[in-house]
């Protein structure tokens, strides 16, 4: 493996830092459904060159992102992230319902440890 790229030292708060960051968020969710050519992801996004190439270049500098054979491509790393924000978004989408769970268990008598789901 002599081609293989070193390991990046990334910490959470880089991150946390980029996938905060709506342009990058956007131009993950565009790869994320397959869209992986450069020109489609700008087109799609309504992006200048320089505004796609700042993001991508953020994303691929923390090891988000990859280019392979002209695509752009989501890293395993990143695949686990993209994991991470559907259920951070799920969680969102049901915030009122787990609400609602934990009204009825702080009101019941059930034990804390019987509680736990």
């Amino acid at each position: 493996m002599e081609n293989a790229k070193p390991v990046l030292q990334v910490s959470s708060q880089d991150v946390l830092r980029v996938i905060s960051d709506q342009l990058c968020v956007d131009i993950i969710t565009a790869i994320s459904n397959g869209v992986t050519n450069s020109n489609t992801i700008m087109q799609i996004l309504d992006l200048a060159p320089n505004e796609y190439y700042s993001g991508t270049s953020r994303l691929s500098d923390i090891g988000i992102v990859r280019r392979r054979k002209g695509e752009v491509i989501l890293s395993s790393f990143e695949r686990l992230i993209c994991n991470a924000q559907f259920k951070i978004a799920a969680a969102f989408l049901h915030a009122s319902e787990l609400s609602m769970i934990d009204a009825v268990k702080s009101h019941s008598n059930m034990p804390d440890d019987e509680q736990n789901w």
